[in-house]
């Protein structure tokens, strides 16, 4: 809030937000310049921006690279591993280049943990990011890292 003893830098290069300064320099404008005040005003104000283009703007300054790159993964999991994956294994973080999967069952490690597999998952996962933003593949146990993943799975009642 300002105090009244303060003063507004406000012309008409700048735009300015105070109702009655702008009134004032907008009828000046329009004095001086006569019926083409609307145009010739027009181009003392900045141009138009897309809001699209500055949130993608904002977004890439403020989250970092490897945030918007794990979001992507979660986004897009169940493309990346299927049905079955998804059910079985999570995406915990990223170390280095190297995603950590947690698996929650041994036989789907296994599954997981072969040279095709994992070339698989590598090039799928860059593929959804647009990048070259993962490497590696590695696993941990199911349960290791329950805090860390978004989206907790529930456990099922026996």
């Amino acid at each position: 809030m300002r105090r009244k003893t303060e003063k507004t830098a406000c012309g008409p290069e700048r735009l300015c937000f105070d109702g009655s300064a702008r009134n004032r320099y907008g009828k000046l404008l329009e004095e001086w310049y006569g019926e083409d005040a609307p145009a010739a005003i027009a181009g003392h104000l900045p141009k138009p921006v897309s809001l699209a283009d500055t949130l993608a703007e904002l977004t890439e300054k403020l989250i970092p690279e490897w945030m918007r790159g794990m979001t992507l993964i979660r986004e897009h999991w169940a493309e990346i591993v299927g049905p079955a994956g998804v059910k079985r294994a999570d995406p915990v973080r990223l170390e280095g280049k190297e995603l950590l999967l947690e698996v929650h069952h041994p036989m789907y490690r296994m599954a997981f943990d072969t040279p095709r597999m994992k070339a698989e998952l590598v090039r799928k996962i860059n593929e959804v990011t647009g990048c070259e933003f993962c490497t590696g593949v590695k696993f941990s146990a199911g349960g290791m890292f329950a805090g860390e993943r978004k989206g907790e799975r529930k456990k099922e009642k026996k």
